[in-house]
């Protein structure tokens, strides 16, 4: 008889890869007529799932791509972006606190491997709001130190997020989800743009209260997208976000354009709704990088830059017609 240790595959919020605690092979009993060459064909077999089901870390054949940043297309952008949201302190690199900070864990709403002890991903920046209000109740929500893996629990104010959220940069609106039970980004907006090469890429806008535009609108940068918010399908999530508020912010571009017919795109939960523009679909750019590679300017700057008159630039900084035109009706 072959006894194989318990295997255990721990989702932190289904984004962390599974972990083997042990796998070894006992054989305490083995009867002469049992063929031990198939005992060692079955147990190789085992070993080869269990070896697919980690790398493909759980997500039924997702593409790897969503936990690994692009790099930004040579020629760049035709339009200098925006910032999404009033809080200016995004293009001042030495200063963290723009984005969501976890009494554990100071890195916490940045990009990159700063979840769960450094084994989860995070596609976006979690920019915390310039104005709110509180409620007068107060939430107890845990944390875990991401230095000693030690968890505790703080008594924190519930506070209600009042930022407006612009779009970056002209675009398409390709997904507004309305229902915060479909996702775990809550309430969301994706918008699609063009590099300067007139490549696709998209924008993402996540746990709005309220938005202001609708799916299929051709939107000019600087257009209020909505309204910070707290909303998503988890339960967990929208304690923590009454108690650190922020919208999640992404850019990224879609992995495959077919993504819908696929098996992994079926097997989803929750469901696909949104097509190839899947969040589950989408290779993140570095959020921030982007913002300062390419120069954003702050909201007020971009309403100040559009009142003057500009010529040429007021034509480039006001396309969003001309680069999301059907393909029948000229520019």
């Amino acid at each position: 008889m072959v006894f194989l240790h318990a295997i255990r595959y721990p989702l932190y919020a289904g984004k962390v890869p599974c972990q083997i605690n042990s796998i070894p092979l006992r054989f305490t009993h083995v009867p002469k007529s049992l063929n031990i060459r198939i005992l060692q064909k079955a147990a190789l077999c085992f070993l080869a799932m269990v070896f697919v089901a980690c790398r493909s870390d759980g997500d039924d054949g997702l593409s790897p791509l969503r936990k690994k940043f692009a790099a930004f297309p040579k020629d760049g952008l035709r339009q200098t972006p925006i910032l999404p949201t009033p809080n200016e302190n995004i293009i001042n690199s030495a200063y963290l606190g723009y984005t969501a900070r976890t009494p554990g864990n100071d890195t916490y709403g940045m990009p990159g491997w700063t979840r769960n002890f450094g084994s989860r991903f995070h596609k976006g920046a979690d920019i915390l709001p310039t104005k709110w209000t509180t409620t007068g109740e107060n939430i107890e929500i845990e944390y875990v130190d991401n230095k000693t893996h030690d968890s505790f629990t703080r008594v924190e104010k519930v506070k209600i997020p009042q930022d407006e959220v612009y779009a970056i940069l002209d675009g398409k609106v390709v997904v507004e989800n309305v229902d915060q039970r479909r996702s775990g980004y809550g309430k969301y907006v994706i918008l699609e743009h063009r590099w300067a090469d007139g490549t696709p890429f998209l924008s993402m806008y996540c746990h709005l209260s309220r938005i202001d535009i609708d799916q299929g609108d051709v939107i000019e940068q600087g257009t209020q997208i909505g309204i910070m918010g707290q909303t998503s399908s988890n339960s967990g999530g929208r304690r923590f976000l009454k108690a650190i508020p922020h919208m999640h912010f992404e850019i990224g571009r879609v992995i495959d354009d077919n993504f819908a017919s696929t098996k992994a795109a079926r097997r989803l939960d929750p469901p696909n709704f949104s097509g190839k523009y899947d969040p589950r679909n989408i290779q993140p750019y570095n959020p921030l990088e982007f913002l300062k590679t390419f120069g954003a300017i702050t909201h007020g700057e971009f309403q100040d830059r559009r009142k003057k008159p500009a010529g040429t630039q007021k034509k480039q900084e006001s396309s969003a017609g001309m680069l999301f035109a059907p393909a029948n009706q000229s520019a």
